[in-house]
């Protein structure tokens, strides 16, 4: 079972799309940091606010559930829920697992507009 076995021939086409795709991931990034940039917020912020907004409203998130959402370490996502709650941007509530619960309000107003602002029909429909 040598590596010759597992190799998957890639077309043409399917390298472009791939291209194509890549680098809508790329724009949406870089117009998020410069959008989160201008409201005061570090790209991690906005990250963790969209999360936050984004999880459903009948269950609770946990701080190692962001992390893991963010690709982080949980005592990273404790650190940055942290300095959320210092800006009055997230607000833990206690419950017997310590959980973080979606909140209405700052946390919307700081990640909607931002989200609302980019098109993601045309983002991803745009070839490089």
């Amino acid at each position: 079972m040598g590596e010759e076995q597992h190799k998957i021939p890639v077309s043409k086409e399917e390298y472009e799309a791939l291209a194509a795709f890549r680098f809508s991931g790329r724009r949406f990034l870089h117009f998020s940091e410069e959008a989160a940039s201008q409201r005061g917020l570090s790209p991690r912020q906005y990250q963790a606010l969209v999360v936050i907004a984004g999880y459903p409203r009948s269950a609770r998130l946990t701080v190692s559930e962001l992390a893991e959402r963010l690709l982080i370490r949980p005592y990273t996502a404790v650190e940055l829920v942290n300095r959320l709650e210092t800006q009055k941007l997230v607000q833990r509530v206690m419950d017997e697992q310590y959980r973080l619960y979606w909140l209405q309000g700052k946390t919307e107003a700081q990640a909607t507009p931002i989200s609302a602002q980019f098109s993601w029909k045309t983002s991803f429909s745009k070839s490089p």
